[in-house]
This record gives structure tokens, sequence and C-alpha cells, in this order.
């Protein structure tokens, strides 16, 4: 698990322990909707009032590394070009904005980067539930019965996969 540093404090040191965590996140799963609540953390101003956001804060080079390719693919939707195919006929607007979610990885063949991201939010308090359980129960065995209960699941290993998951996605694992 990667920490802050020490010099960061404030709201800075939350978004960007929020941020690390994220990134960890994306790293396992590719659901573009983390870098999107990266952004949130990392631009937000720190001042509730303010509507701009602070000029001095820089967006996370994993964040831009993906806002730099879905506007390349959003550039050439708007030139009527399929960036999966840059030989194909040209697109019409209508056909340019069936590929968007496409282009912003939000959809691809078997995948629903709302669906996932509901699902990642789910495992990943899992987790933090779990820890809570172990502190009351004393042991994980216990911890992870009554887990099992809370959530109706029958079987310890599905229970174990899911909490593996979101170590994973907590970047504990």
């Amino acid at each position: 698990m990667r920490t802050v540093s020490r010099d960061i404090v404030g709201p800075d040191a939350v978004a960007e322990s929020v941020t690390l965590n994220l990134q960890d996140a994306y790293e396992a799963e590719a659901n573009p909707l983390f870098v999107w609540t990266a952004l949130i953390y990392q631009l937000r101003p720190t001042d509730e009032a303010q509507k701009d956001p602070p000029p001095a804060r820089a967006v996370p080079a994993w964040c831009a590394d993906y806002l730099y390719q879905t506007a390349w693919r959003l550039w050439r939707l708007a030139r009527g070009i399929d960036y999966r195919d840059e030989r194909a006929p040209g697109l019409s607007p209508q056909d340019a904005m069936k590929l968007t979610p496409n282009a912003l990885e939000l959809t691809r063949p078997g995948f629903n980067a709302f669906a996932a991201f509901e699902s990642a939010e789910e495992v990943m308090r899992d987790v933090a539930r779990f820890s809570e359980l172990r502190r009351q129960h004393g042991s994980a065995g216990a911890a992870l019965k009554a887990m099992m209960d809370e959530l109706g699941i029958e079987e310890q290993p599905s229970m174990r996969r899911r909490l593996r998951r979101g170590r994973k996605l907590r970047g504990e694992g």
C-alpha cells in the first residue's frame, strides 16, 4: 500500500491519499470512472465556495495518459474518422456519437464502466466492513462468518474472492 508524503497535510493529503487508492483501482480494473473520480479530488477547490479549480494543482500523470488517449479518439471522431480503423469510410455525426462511450472507454464488449464502478465500490466497502468486524469479533474466521451472514453469501471461497478483489482495488494486496 502506498502512502502520502508527510510533507502533504490537510485537504491536499486527503486528495493525494484518495488519488493513490483510485490509481490502484484503475490499474487493477481499467475503469475510466476511477480517473474521473481522481480528477474531482485533485482539481476541486479547497474552498467549497470557490467555483473554479485552483490553477496550481496538477493532473496526475496516470490521469493525463487516459485524457490524452481519449481526447485523441474524440478529436478523430469529430473529424469523421473512426479511430479504430482510419481506412474506414467517413463517419456521420450520428455514428461518431455512437462510438463516443467506447472512445471514452466507458463501454466495450461485456463491459459497462458504471456497473463495474458500482461493483468495485461495493467490494471496497466490504473490505472496510470486514476490518470493523474483525476488530469486533477478534478473529478473521468469526469476522468472515459475520460478513457472509450480512451479505447472504453461503460459500467461503466466494467471500474470500470478494475480499481479495476489494483489497486489490484498495491497493492492499
